[in-house]
């Protein structure tokens, strides 16, 4: 039977950066990290948001990924040739110097950054044991050089390569897909080019050229190559609602929130940020309106997949095809295709069923402090879950107020 150790143990559990950045690699969970920005519907006096805002859905806030991070390492110096080594990791190699002083705070502005190593070109080169502190701007964005992308059901192509997993066994433990951004190039089997129209997640949309001379779609042939596709990858954070510590228990209900959710230093998570666990999903059902622009924003953030989308034409209930009539894109949004068989008007109402992802607000940042070794530990703050906070908030009660009084049919 194991014993854990006790007060007046001789053991002495060392509790440095490293081990507690290793603690949320093993135990963390995929999250979808994305930093926010004021909606430009938000009104200047008063700082409120247009709830009718079809870019916001009336929150006040934007979101969008985070290309660069900058990072920050204390490094000893091990020689007297003026050579500091570096983790020898990929982010590290690609990293680029934005500043290096040392514990007395003198700066090295003549320093040079080749790979994982720091010449700090000076004739007078500190003693040995000096301690630097070197500040990086990591990228966030990966390239993957070539890979096949396969056609699915939803009008999308998906780059299998880009799909996550803990472990070496496919489908064990949690995959989780990553973000394209952009890629810089796509042929099919024909060699004929494409842009991209769409992304989401590990997915892409192409649509079929038209031949100049005859005017008519010429069919994509598979297989579909994609190069220098550029992505994020999702971030492991560890997101705890049970078994807190006096302290992060006292700030979750200082601050209403659910949860309390760790990472490392160097990640500047902050008020107002959205975090999505990308492990399991639960169905929810809304009504909205056809909007006057190209896609119309559902109520929830993260939107997995759509389960169905139904309305009525003619006093009778229809069904939207998914890759056919709309497709979803971004997180939360359904843009109708121009080819489409069956729409609806604009500011006519739909019910729409779908798969979504659990969603979190950060709503407080937890100061930490640092050990005697003058590390940066990771950092917390207390998060809500997003369609709490949108409740509160009361985000499109008066829409749903405008459909309820225009008589739209509650059977749809």
């Amino acid at each position: 039977m194991s014993v854990g150790l006790g007060r007046n143990s001789p053991v002495v559990l060392s509790l440095g950066k490293d081990n507690y950045e290793a603690l949320i690699e093993r135990h963390g969970q995929w999250l979808r990290w994305r930093i926010s920005t004021k909606c430009s519907c938000v009104k200047p006096v008063t700082m409120q948001p247009d709830i009718h805002c079809p870019f916001c859905a009336g929150r006040g806030y934007t979101y969008t990924y985070l290309k660069n991070m900058i990072s920050y390492s204390i490094v000893m110096l091990f020689n007297k040739d003026g050579i500091l080594e570096l983790e020898n990791t990929l982010q590290i190699k690609q990293a680029e110097l934005i500043d290096i002083y040392d514990e007395k705070g003198r700066k090295y502005p003549t320093a040079k950054k080749n790979c994982n190593y720091i010449y700090l070109n000076t004739p007078n080169i500190p003693e040995k044991g000096t301690y630097f502190t070197i500040i990086l701007r990591k990228k966030t964005t990966q390239i993957l050089a070539s890979a096949t992308a396969e056609k699915n059901d939803m009008g999308y192509y998906t780059v299998p390569e880009l799909l996550n997993s803990r472990t070496n066994i496919e489908g064990l433990y949690q995959t989780a897909p990553s973000d394209i951004i952009n890629i810089g190039k796509i042929t099919d089997a024909a060699g004929i080019e494409y842009t991209a129209k769409e992304f989401r997640l590990n997915q892409f949309r192409i649509e079929p050229t038209v031949d100049p001379d005859t005017e008519e779609e010429i069919p994509i042939t598979e297989p579909v190559m994609v190069e220098n596709v550029e992505y994020i990858p999702p971030f492991i954070f560890v997101l705890l609602s049970q078994n807190l510590n006096k302290g992060d228990a006292k700030a979750v209900e200082e601050s209403n929130g659910d949860a309390v959710c760790s990472f490392p230093y160097e990640c500047d998570v902050s008020n107002d940020d959205i975090l999505t666990v990308l492990a399991g999903s639960y169905t929810q059902k809304d009504v909205i309106c056809r909007s006057q622009i190209e896609t119309d924003t559902i109520g929830a953030d993260f939107v997995y997949d759509i389960v169905s989308v139904k309305g009525i034409i003619e006093g009778e209930e229809v069904e939207y095809k998914q890759g056919t009539d709309f497709i979803l894109v971004g997180t939360n949004k359904i843009k109708w295709l121009e080819n489409a068989e069956i729409s609806p008007d604009v500011g006519e109402a739909y019910s729409i069923t779908y798969h979504i992802m659990p969603t979190y607000r950060v709503v407080k940042q937890i100061p930490q402090i640092r050990t005697s070794e003058n590390q940066r530990l990771p950092k917390k703050v207390v998060v809500k879950l997003f369609s709490a906070y949108a409740e509160k908030a009361a985000v499109n009660v008066q829409k749903n107020n405008e459909i309820t009084k225009k008589g739209i049919n509650s059977s749809i």
